[in-house]
């Protein structure tokens, strides 16, 4: 009976303990239709936004911890998370678990300090311990907080990407932008970026600062090499802002270009260089071998030869020259030509050695004749081409009037200059026995003296290594060996051209026929010449013999002093050359004794006739007679 008792007792007990812990339990918010315990799973990334109300929070939390939905509502349950507290000084501090919605929170016995606790929605985003109201701290779990969905864009690594270019060789950056897009980003969550999304920027190398790929007036623009690109999305109302970077080498995307040269090219110098550049154009490129554009012409390259040395570094000319080095002449030459690229073929630049062969020249001597006092008439040496570097020795060998053999020698004007004549003078003087050129011209010289000096400016041309100052000074005047030499053997094929005539230099001015030789000589023509003749006729109209003196009677006293002679003028004015007035002095003397002198005017009183002639020479007058009358 009292163990029945007892266990009535117990069982009362039991029953008031279920009904007091069940009492307990409904303090906590949990949900009332169901007895069921919330499970929350932990580590999870919850979304809420910065302007999500307390019941909104609250229903987030719940779809995203609550794992056993099925058995508990989201109703009723109170949501409470861990953060920390700023005081009116700004200050941070006092981690508490409080309301979702916000809460405060107070330290110190004496003296109170309040801790506000911003809600979770405002909160910054990153990890949180959350829990129901009512549940152990041991039990809260860890969320990480975001205000959006976070965004990440993955690049890959060790990208190559081909820069783009424009017509007029400038990098297409539009292009280019699109090119990265495509080539370097491996993903983006969301998955729906697009190129208008991002910004795509380089990194410089020593601030750090980003710069569009078209760079800015600090920084320019992309090129080839390696860089760091930075691509990066602002975010929008639904994802958060993210940024990748990774190291792009850029190449040149185009065709690569090659300019291959014809093995054993050739081509020909010409006075215009535009027509050198076609005909390397033309003949020096071998076209099947070369990568270019068909499309290609002569003005789309670039065109320049080795035209000396400066400290170990080769010195490039174009073709045609420039102010201060001449044109591209005759001879072994080493050659560049440069292609500047387009929007399909990169640059490329190529050497080769090349010949250029001499020019042939056509001279030709347009036989005319003249007067003693005027000038040989301007195209009576003719060049085809009429290249005024070209120089022209004339020779002119004939007979005079007066049946002496004569010679002229016409020397190119610039080599007959002060300039000219200070280079030469030293060097003819060195094989001529100290006589300078200046003093031969001035002094004339013979036939074989103008052959020794042809022959001594030919062995100074031809013995570089024994005199290479002279040699040099030489070919820089523009003379040249060949020429010369091929002067000295038409020289002598000349008949009649004795080594004891004299030579004078320049054109003739005494009448007579002579044969007329013109040799070309240049570096960059083949020595060339031609012949004819030139005809230097007699004065006649207009030439007088005019006496000196007006005699008629005179003394013996006065014979003496007196100017029997006469003076050839042509117009009025005497001319140069008097050597072919004649006189005859005929006549009786007082004492009754014959006189007759083509030599000597008589002194002796008597009767005598002079009579005047011309003989040769380049004015011819008719004779002059006059008598006279000497008395004691």
């Amino acid at each position: 009976m009292w163990k029945q008792k007892v266990h009535k007792l117990l069982a009362l007990l039991l029953a008031v303990l279920l009904l007091s812990q069940a009492a307990a339990f409904q303090t906590v918010a949990f949900a009332a239709e169901s007895d069921a315990t919330p499970e929350l799973k932990d580590g999870e990334t919850v979304i809420i936004p910065a302007n999500a109300t307390k019941e909104e929070t609250a229903d987030i939390l719940y779809g995203a911890l609550v794992v056993n939905k099925d058995e508990v509502s989201a109703d009723g349950l109170d949501w409470q998370y861990e953060c920390q507290g700023k005081t009116i000084l700004g200050t941070w501090g006092n981690r508490s678990f409080g309301s979702i919605d916000g809460f405060e929170t107070q330290t110190g016995s004496l003296i109170k300090t309040t801790y506000t606790h911003p809600a979770l929605s405002e909160n910054a985003n990153g990890s949180y311990r959350v829990k129901l109201n009512g549940m152990d701290e041991s039990s809260a779990v860890t969320i990480c907080k975001y205000d959006k969905n976070p965004s990440s864009i993955t690049l890959k690594e060790n990208v190559t990407v081909g820069l783009k270019y424009n017509d007029d060789l400038s990098i297409n950056y539009a292009d280019l932008y699109e090119a990265i897009w495509k080539e370097v980003v491996e993903a983006t969550t969301p998955d729906e970026l697009t190129l208008a999304d991002v910004t795509i920027t380089y990194v410089s190398e020593k601030l750090k600062i980003h710069v569009p790929l078209e760079g800015n007036s600090i920084y320019p623009g992309v090129n080839i090499g390696d860089y760091t690109i930075h691509i990066s999305f602002d975010g929008n109302d639904t994802y958060a802002a993210t940024s990748a970077e990774t190291t792009v080498s850029f190449t040149d995307s185009r065709l690569v270009s090659t300019v291959v040269f014809k093995e054993g090219a050739s081509i020909t110098y010409n006075m215009d260089p535009e027509v050198m550049k076609q005909d390397l154009f033309d003949n020096a490129i071998d076209w099947d071998a070369s990568i270019l554009p068909d499309t290609l012409c002569v003005e789309d390259l670039t065109m320049e030869y080795a035209s000396g040395e400066a400290f170990g570094v080769t010195i490039w000319t174009p073709i045609e020259g420039n102010s201060i080095t001449s044109q591209m002449g005759a001879g072994e030459q080493q050659v560049r030509i440069s292609y500047r690229g387009n929007a399909e073929y990169r640059p490329v630049t190529a050497e080769n050695s090349l010949t250029v062969n001499k020019a042939t020249v056509k001279v030709t001597v347009n036989s005319t004749s003249i007067y003693p006092d005027e000038s040989v008439p301007e195209g009576f040496v003719t060049l085809d081409p009429n290249d005024p570097a070209i120089d022209i020795y004339t020779i002119y060998a004939g007979l005079t009037s007066s049946a002496e053999a004569c010679v002229y020698v016409q020397l190119p004007a610039r080599l007959t200059d002060s300039a000219a004549l200070k280079i030469l003078d030293p060097i003819v003087a060195a094989f001529s026995d100290g006589k300078t050129l200046t003093e031969m011209m001035q002094e004339g010289m013979t036939v074989g003296e103008l052959r020794e000096l042809l022959s001594g400016l030919v062995d100074a041309l031809n013995t570089a290594a024994e005199n290479p100052i002279g040699s040099a000074a030489l070919a820089g005047l523009g003379i040249d060996a060949e020429a010369l030499s091929q002067l000295l053997t038409l020289m002598d094929k000349l008949p009649g051209i004795a080594d004891d005539i004299r030579v004078c230099f320049g054109t003739p001015n005494k009448a007579g026929v002579y044969t007329v030789i013109a040799v070309t000589s240049n570096k960059n023509y083949e020595t060339a010449y031609g012949m004819g003749v030139l005809l230097v006729k007699v004065r006649v109209a207009g030439v007088k013999l005019v006496w000196n003196q007006s005699i008629s009677k005179l003394t013996v006293e006065e014979a003496a002093e007196a100017d029997f002679g006469a003076t050839v003028t042509y117009n009025g004015e005497p001319v140069a050359d008097q050597s072919n007035v004649h006189y005859l002095y005929s006549g009786v003397t007082s004492s009754l004794k014959p006189y007759s002198s083509t030599t000597t005017a008589p002194t002796e009183p008597g009767r005598y006739v002079v009579t005047v002639v011309t003989l040769g020479g380049s004015y011819q007058a008719a004779p002059l007679t006059r008598s006279f009358q000497i008395t004691k």
